[in-house]
């Protein structure tokens, strides 16, 4: 064999044990040498973290990851080390119940889609947001929405706050609620059987109030029987 040839072979052989030896070792080993870019740390902790899943799309974890950076940034509570070490849970269940406990204490309301395309939501199981939940006066603040789609239905979720101590009950001034669309996660649904949105919260008055959060996914979709409601305690200071 000409010597160009067989130092070709070489080359090749020894790029392709490096791509191997690359590829096996831990992600956050591979780019341990790279900076995390300020004005992306989800994109980051994504980049380092996220593997493939046995039972769980690796699309279904992105998606999970980027919504979750975006609750925490949003929330103040995000460096690098929070997004890393929740990064390194979600990119390490297995189940999609997994992912659910996994994630259950930043859930505000569980929406349910029934395969009539009948939208249920439910207070949280968590048990810090299930009783009261704590907002501080004109700052807003974010929660999971998490969607369990039984009709694949990929229209906009809705959200919005009714002030219960009206007779009758009408539409709140002193609270806003909607499921945030904005670049890198949307208030539309995709049609995955789990996935979770964004809803943030603005409560203008102070005091501690409760409120009826309503959902729906478009014209006729609510569910009968007015299950597609939810009361909250709100503790505003």
């Amino acid at each position: 064999m000409d010597f160009s040839l067989r130092l070709k072979a070489c080359c090749c052989l020894v790029i392709a044990i490096i791509g191997v030896v690359q590829f096996c070792m831990p992600a956050s080993d591979r780019l341990s040498d790279q900076g995390c870019p300020d004005a992306n740390p989800v994109a980051f902790v994504e980049r380092t973290l996220l593997r493939p899943s046995t039972k769980l799309k690796r699309a279904e974890l992105r998606q999970v990851l980027g919504v979750i950076g975006k609750l925490l940034v949003a929330n103040n509570q995000a460096d690098l080390e929070v997004l890393e070490f929740l990064g390194r849970q979600v990119a390490e269940v297995k189940t999609r119940k997994e992912l659910q406990a996994l994630l259950m204490p930043y859930v505000l309301l569980q929406v349910e889609i029934n395969p009539e395309s009948r939208v249920k939501i439910g207070p949280s199981e968590s048990e810090v947001l299930r009783h009261k939940v704590d907002l501080e006066k004109g700052v807003a603040k974010r929660f999971l929405l998490q969607v369990d789609n039984h009709a694949g239905v990929t229209s906009t979720l809705n959200i919005s706050a009714v002030d219960l101590s009206l007779e009758p009950p009408q539409t709140a001034d002193w609270i806003t609620a909607v499921v945030v669309n904005e670049a890198g996660i949307s208030s539309k649904m995709s049609g995955q059987r789990l996935e979770y949105l964004v809803v943030e919260l603005v409560a203008k008055q102070s005091g501690l109030k409760e409120v009826r959060l309503v959902g729906d996914a478009g014209q006729g979709t609510q569910d009968l029987g007015f299950r597609a409601t939810a009361d909250l305690l709100i503790d505003v200071k």
